[in-house]
Formats: C-alpha cells, sequence, structure tokens
C-alpha cells in the first residue's frame, strides 16, 4: 500500500504530460473513382486554382508509355488517338507531388466531352496530387 501514491502520482503526471503533446491528423478524402471515358482530357490546377503550364504526362498501358503530351499554358491538355482499354495517367514533375491514376477509355473519340480536373501538390504534408473533377 506505501506505493500505491508514487505509482498514482505516476500515472498523474503521466496523463498530464500528454495533454501538451497535440498530434495533427490529416483527413484526406478517398480517390474520386473515375467513370470511364471517351477522350483522356482536362486541366492541371495548383492548391489555389492556377493553371500549370509545360508539364509533362503520359499514358502507361501494363507500365509501358503508349502516349505523351505537354500541358499547354492554360494547363490543358489531351491524349489523342487513344484506344479502347485500361490505362494509367501519369504526371511526374520536380516541382510537384507524383500523379497516377488509373483510367478506362471506351468507345474512344478525339472530341473531349467530360474533363478532368488534376490538382497537382507541392511537398508531401497533404494528400497529394488527385483528380478532383470529372
Amino acid at each position: 500500500m506505501k506505493g500505491m501514491p508514487i505509482r498514482l502520482a505516476a500515472i498523474a503526471v503521466g496523463f498530464l504530460c500528454s495533454l501538451n503533446t497535440l498530434t495533427a491528423e490529416i483527413t484526406c478524402d478517398p480517390p474520386l473513382r473515375l467513370k470511364p471515358v471517351r477522350c483522356i482530357c482536362g486541366r492541371l490546377t495548383d492548391p489555389t486554382g492556377g493553371r500549370i503550364p509545360d508539364i509533362n504526362m503520359v499514358v502507361l498501358k501494363n507500365n509501358v508509355v503508349v502516349a505523351r503530351v505537354t500541358s499547354g499554358p492554360d494547363g490543358k491538355f489531351q491524349f489523342r488517338d487513344v484506344t479502347a482499354g485500361d490505362y494509367e495517367l501519369s504526371v511526374q514533375s520536380s516541382d510537384w507531388l507524383k500523379f497516377r491514376y488509373s483510367i478506362v477509355v471506351t468507345k474512344p473519340r478525339n472530341k473531349c466531352g467530360r474533363r478532368l480536373e488534376i490538382l497537382l501538390e507541392v511537398g508531401g504534408e497533404n494528400c497529394g496530387s488527385r483528380v478532383i473533377k470529372q
């Protein structure tokens, strides 16, 4: 019984010390599940809504590059002549977090109806680059 007050004091000190420790947790939205597209096109934006020009992008099939484009001055991009199938859209730049997303192309055409809005993020402090609108 003599040691009981000391143990309780130690537990209380540990509890009080833990109250001074603040932790931050970032909660990310689940990735947007993309509907099949007829044309792979859209726009690259930064967290402020600004357009991101001159970014090299590739479409891969089984990790093999099948098409390449560079985003225009307004951040827009479009891959032409992509056949039907399952692909990955990849953006990699030294200034932005890597972006890689699965895309299914059905009934392909070169006219874009539904555009992707891709948010590229800087650094690793947040949820990372992702599709924010389709």
